[in-house]
């Protein structure tokens, strides 16, 4: 015989089995679903139109935005994981949204020639943001960059100067 208690979610009206030890914790919805909308004091959504009825936008045409005409538009930089990346959609390499990481492409412009996709471009400072020629140093593998950050750990690690 089971300990627990059946009772009905006041939302969707589904009957679920609780255990003692959820009943402790005061459970009365059956999903977490049901929860949020007890929160914002909604029930779950059953179709919003009645029959016949026409939606407000139905045959208007809307004008999307995009780019520099974007009122958010911020000049085609964004920044991810500390990194700097420029909106470039023509750039071979550029990511499906059509953004390249900003350090590769300052020595893509340095060497005049588009690096390997085996090639890593380390920050010398260490912070990810700051693009200057000064502050990149060119691996040839990601071998080679990850020894280095192992004799960073070991102390052994060379100052590394600017090989571009």
């Amino acid at each position: 015989m089971r300990k627990g208690k059946v009772i009905k979610c006041p939302i969707c009206g589904n009957e679920n089995y609780f255990k003692p030890s959820r009943l402790k914790k005061n459970a009365r919805f059956c999903s977490v679903k049901c929860a949020n909308l007890a929160l914002i004091g909604c029930k779950p959504n059953k179709g919003s139109f009645k029959k016949g009825q026409i939606p407000w936008n139905k045959g208007k045409d809307f004008i999307q935005i995009r780019g520099t005409n974007h009122p958010n538009w911020k000049g085609g930089l964004i920044k991810c994981r500390g990194y700097v990346f420029i909106r470039m959609p023509e750039h071979p390499r550029s990511n499906p949204g059509g953004y390249y990481p900003e350090h590769r492409y300052v020595v893509e412009q340095k060497l005049n020639r588009i690096l390997k996709s085996c090639e890593v471009v380390h920050h010398i400072d260490g912070n990810r943001s700051n693009n200057s020629l000064k502050n990149l140093y060119l691996f040839s593998s990601k071998n080679k960059h990850d020894k280095h950050h192992g004799n960073q750990y070991n102390r052994k690690n060379p100052i590394l100067k600017p090989n571009i």
